[in-house]
């Protein structure tokens, strides 16, 4: 998730390494690349590039598929604050990402439905389904809390009030007639194949290029860390991503691009005089988080 500053002035830099950044001209924000948070909440926002050079890559075409699926999502906070993350369909009223994009840790609450503006597929200004708020929001566990973010908990649905998801198409649990190569998310808690030969694409709205477009970085390698409960890649991402798909590509009999993951934050940092970030992390779709997801499926 990326800060969204609405202040006039610009941020300047403190022992928290906030950055200043460019006028969005659409919002009239300052977007900044974290925004005023204690450590532990300003950890998880650091999403980072894994090594010297950028794989990330714009999606110009966000109306194919499997682009169309993922949203933007804008929230603001108790304390007027703005901040822009990402989520995907899963089903035609349903929207997966990650627990802290929809968690005010200013209050240690979720956000009010009003506060929270989805839009599917944005391509900066251009808006083909609109943009709209939900109806619910369903934490992992009702005991969420602050504690919970960027741990294995991380993760929530959004519920919306009418089937978008069937204009827009999504992340189903088989085909969707629409695409022709399919999408589906995984099943069983299991890789399909060992880990080697898999490689991951992991997409969202990046807040360093402005949390109006689209951005992926495609055909990593990855593990799996914490019992099998995180995923661990050197996909490189932002903050504002967080919330984004994580998806491997099989046959289209086998699935197709295969949701595996959900992206919330980047791993620990490789000791001075580097400082780069050693991998990304997303939760992995395990037997609990599909559990989860077919709980509430709308």
């Amino acid at each position: 998730m990326n800060y969204l500053n609405n202040q006039a002035e610009m941020l300047e830099q403190d022992k928290y390494n906030y950055y200043s950044a460019e006028l969005n001209p659409e919002y009239n924000y300052r977007i900044a690349e974290i925004g005023p948070v204690n450590r532990s909440v300003y950890e998880y926002q650091q999403s980072e590039i894994v090594g010297k050079v950028d794989s990330r890559t714009r999606i110009i075409k966000t109306a194919n598929s499997p682009f169309r699926y993922i949203c933007q999502i804008v929230t603001r906070k108790s304390n007027g604050t703005q901040w822009v993350g990402s989520g995907f369909f899963i089903g035609p009223r349903t929207i997966l990402t990650a627990g802290h994009v929809v968690w005010d840790e200013y209050i240690n609450k979720k956000i009010p439905n009003s506060m929270i503006f989805v839009t599917p597929a944005r391509n900066g200004a251009s808006k083909p389904f609109g943009t709209v708020c939900p109806i619910n929001v369903v934490p992992s566990y009702s005991g969420f809390s602050n504690s919970d973010l960027a741990n294995i908990k991380d993760y929530a649905i959004i519920h919306l009030s009418a089937p978008l998801g069937s204009t827009t198409g999504y992340f189903g649990r088989g085909k969707w007639e629409k695409d022709s190569f399919g999408s589906s998310i995984l099943t069983g808690g299991r890789l399909p194949v060992s880990v080697e030969p898999l490689k991951l694409n992991v997409c969202g709205y990046p807040g360093d290029k402005g949390g109006i477009t689209q951005y992926s970085s495609f055909n990593y390698s990855f593990s799996l860390r914490q019992n099998g409960r995180i995923l661990s890649y050197l996909n490189d991402t932002k903050g504002g991503q967080s919330g984004g798909p994580v998806w491997i590509k099989r046959h289209p009999s086998l699935g197709g691009r295969v949701v595996v993951g959900i992206h919330i934050a980047a791993g620990p940092r490789a000791t001075a005089p580097s400082g780069t970030v050693l991998y990304n992390r997303a939760i992995f779709i395990s037997n609990e988080v599909k559990t989860f997801i077919d709980g509430n499926m709308r």
